[in-house]
This record gives C-alpha cells, structure tokens and sequence, in this order.
C-alpha cells in the first residue's frame, strides 16, 4: 500500500504542470522571502533611528533644562514627565564625575529585569554611542545615551526596544500568515491553470500514444475556445500538429492508393513480359519469335521504367528534392518548340496547333522541365480532341510572372472526376480507354510547384479543357538547389 502511494506520489510530482507550479512558486517564495528581508532590515532600521532620535532629543532637553536652572530644576523635569499620562517610559540618571549615581528615574520592571548597576563600571569618559543592556528575564533590551551636564554630573538616558520589537514580531507573524496563504493560493491556482493551460502537450502525449499503439492517423488534437484555452504558441503547436497528421493522412493514402496503382499497372506489362518469354521459350529456335519476344520485352520494360521514373520525379518535386537548373528562357521559343515536337501526332489525328505569337517574353525557369510540362500538356490536349480541332497554345506575361495556355475541345473532364484529376495514377473515365500512365497532370502539377508557381485547369463537359499555368519571371527571395544562367543581355 505504502509502496503504491509513494510511486502515485512520484509520478503525480514527476508531471511537467505539477514541476512548473512548483518551480514558479518556489520562485515567488524566493523573491517573496527576499523582500520581507530587505523590507525587515529597512523597517528595523527607520525604528531604530527613530529611538535613537527621540533619545537624543530627551537629551538635549534635561541638558537645556540644567543649563537654565541648575540640578534641582532637571530634576524636577525629570519628575514631572514621569506622571505625564501616555507618556513613553524613559530611564534617566545623573551620574557625577566619577560615574557614581546621584539620581535616576526607572519603572520598576526595568529596575528588576536588566543589570543597571553595572551602568557604574568604568568612567564616564569612556561612554560614547548608544550603549545596549540585555536582560535575562525581559524579551527586549535598553537602550542607553549620555552627554554630559557639567564637570560634576553626567546625564544617561535610556529607552527599551519593547515596542520596537513587538512591532516586528507584528510584522514577521503577518507576513509568515499571509505568504502561506498566498504559497497555497499560488500551488492551487498554478496547478489549475498550468494543467488547463498545458492540457495540449497531455493531448499530444496521448495521440501520440494512440497512433503508435493503433497505427491510424485520423486521431486529433481538441481544440476548445474560453477564457482558459490555450493560447500563442500552444495553440499554434495544436494546430501545426493537427494539420501535419491532417498531411500525414493524406500522404500515407495516397501513398496506399499509389502502391495499389502501380501494382495494378505494373500486373499488365509484367505479365506480358512474362507471357513473352514463355512464347520465346515455345519458340523452339525460331530466330522471328525470338526477335519479336525480344522486342515486346523492350517495349514493355520501356513502359515499366518510364512509369517508374515518372513516379521518382514526382515524388521529388513534391518533397523539394527535385534539382532544377533555373536560367532565363524564351517562353515563346520554348513554347513553338514543344508544339513543333508534336505537329507530326497532332497531324496524325486530324488536330491543327495553333500557337500563340508573344516575343520577347522571358521567365526564370529550367527550360527542360518546362518543355516536359508543355509535352505533357499537349499530349495530353491532342489525345483528348476531335478530328478537325484544334489545340491552342500560348504564354503572356501576368504580374510577375508569365502565364502558359494549353486549350483541346475534347469531351471535358466529368464534375465527379475534377477533385482528384490531379492525384498520381488516376484515370477519369474519359481516359480509360486511351494510351498512358496517369501521371502526366501530377508530374505537372510537381514541376510547376516546384518552380514555386501555380496551375489550374478549367473544364467544362463537352467543351473541351483548358490547362493554365504560371512560372516566375525574376528569380526568387529564398534559396533552393538551382545552377544560376545570368539574364541574357
């Protein structure tokens, strides 16, 4: 039982809330006992300057009273304050010159509780200050000064530090009471709201937790709104934290859907490979069934590399791994370029292109990237049109950058198929029954991103499709693996 107690104590005092209360209380506690020591010694201090004061001016004032009326006139004096009610008690006495007590006023407790006689030890020469006597039975001390009257007296006069003293003890008792109420006050408060307040780094510990112990990503951080919810840097770690495993997600599905992809787009041309090495083997020395089995596999392992480099060069576009080499370009030139490559396909199928005439137009770009994405793009566009369309193509300069247009009038992409047109390895169903990979839009899409650059594409059913796409034109603020070509002149 004891045992259990102590390893619950132990880990309830090892939580980072319950450490953090604690270290800032003790803090306060620190600087709080650091005050009362300084305000302590200043308020000794005032009080004892204040006795010091007061006696010194009961002292010039029997010195003035003798000096005007002689011994029996301080005595009086002397006397007369004594039955003063609320008067403060003094001790007064007159001493002659070789300390021998002539007169002396003293309550009776005082007489009693503190060793006055010893106040006739040495020679009256020798006092100089204030002089303190302490008592055996009294919890305070006396307080003594002297100056002297005449060549035959000396005049000592003396206060007790009772009051002193019980203002002090007043004071420490005080603040002994109130700083335990605030300490406590402080822990109950501090524990409050450090576990509200750090409540996100517990819910993180536990999804977390969870994700390891389950596997899934679709666990999240809460995120409550109130005068106690976490706030600044909290609330932006929950967020931050939500949106990567929200990334995570997506990531690891879309990784899922494309391991499934390429398992079943690679099924095909691996088992063609397959089929055409059987039928080579059936061959039986036939040198024409060998040549043509030959020539399959080749086309097939074409097919299996380019799909497989297609899928690295998104992968590292979209990770920033892509190295690009980053020099001014002729957009128009580069443009007619890409279009001229297919004017013999396009031909093929009946489709004119026809590209747009802007000169003088440059942009901050790798122009062997951008040729891929304008292949793509206008591939693409003259697989999907008609016989007797047409392709459009062309680039102007927008802002701060330089716009390419790539337009078919082809059937269209479906509604249903618009949100994931640009996911690696989809097919919409429009181009199931045509030539290809399905990831001519996601190598796009990667490339332009990874020139820090945006694309859109616009389709309407029926109407064809229109692809935009814009590229910087001046290089940009932040650094990224690039081999510079300075701006022709």
């Amino acid at each position: 039982m004891l045992a259990t107690s102590l390893k619950s104590a132990k880990r309830f005092l090892s939580r980072t809330y319950v450490r953090l209360t604690v270290l800032f209380s003790s803090l306060f506690l620190v600087g709080a006992v650091a005050f009362f020591g300084v305000s302590l010694f200043s308020l000794y201090n005032s009080l004892q300057q204040d006795d010091i004061r007061e006696l010194q001016n009961r002292l010039l004032q029997y010195w003035a009273r003798y000096q005007s009326g002689g011994i029996e006139a301080l005595r009086n004096e002397i006397d007369a304050r004594n039955i003063l009610i609320g008067e403060r008690p003094f001790f007064v006495r007159i001493a002659s010159a070789t300390n021998e007590t002539q007169f002396f006023s003293v309550p009776a407790l005082w007489q009693q509780g503190f060793p006055l006689h010893t106040l006739e030890d040495g020679d009256v020469s020798d006092w100089d200050g204030v002089k303190v006597l302490s008592s055996d039975v009294l919890p305070y001390r006396l307080e003594l000064a002297g100056i002297r009257l005449s060549n035959r007296y000396f005049l000592q006069v003396g206060l007790s530090t009772e009051g002193r003293d019980q203002l002090l003890d007043l004071f420490q008792r005080n603040f002994m009471i109130i700083s335990a109420a605030v300490v406590l006050m402080s822990l109950a408060l501090g524990l409050l709201l450090a576990y509200r307040v750090l409540r996100p780094v517990r819910d993180l510990s536990t999804t977390v937790h969870n994700i390891l112990e389950t596997g899934k990503f679709d666990t999240r951080i809460r995120q409550d709104d109130g005068p106690l919810s976490p706030q600044g840097d909290l609330r932006e770690l929950v967020v931050y934290f939500n949106e990567m495993l929200t990334r995570i997600e997506r990531l690891i599905g879309g990784m899922h859907d494309a391991l499934d992809a390429v398992a079943h787009d690679l099924r095909t041309p691996l088992t063609r490979l397959r089929g055409n090495a059987e039928l080579a083997l059936k061959g039986e020395g036939n040198e024409q069934v060998y040549r043509e089995a030959l020539s399959d596999t080749i086309e097939e392992a074409d097919t299996i590399m380019r799909l497989l480099n297609t899928l690295m060069d998104i992968s590292e576009a979209q990770s920033g791994a892509l190295s690009l080499n980053l020099e001014y370009v002729d957009a128009a030139g580069v443009l007619r370029d890409s279009a001229d490559v297919y004017e013999y396909v396009a031909d093929a199928k009946g489709v004119r292109i026809e590209v747009g005439d802007h000169n003088g137009i440059s942009l901050y770009a790798d122009p062997i990237r951008l040729r891929q994405v304008l292949a793509n793009l206008i591939d693409n566009a003259i697989k999907y049109s008609t016989a007797g369309g047409a392709v459009e193509v062309s680039c102007l300069a927008v802002g701060a950058g330089v716009m390419f247009r790539v337009k078919d009038n082809g059937p269209g992409i479906s509604p249903e198929d618009m949100p994931r047109i640009w996911n690696r390895l989809y097919r919409g169903a429009e181009s199931r029954n045509k030539p290809g990979l399905g990831l001519g839009l996601s190598l796009v899409k990667a490339i332009v991103e990874a020139h820090r650059g945006t694309v859109e594409l616009f389709s309407t059913p029926g109407q064809g499709t229109e692809v935009r796409f814009v590229l910087p034109s001046e290089p940009p603020d932040s650094d990224y693996t690039s081999v510079i070509t300075p701006k022709p002149s």
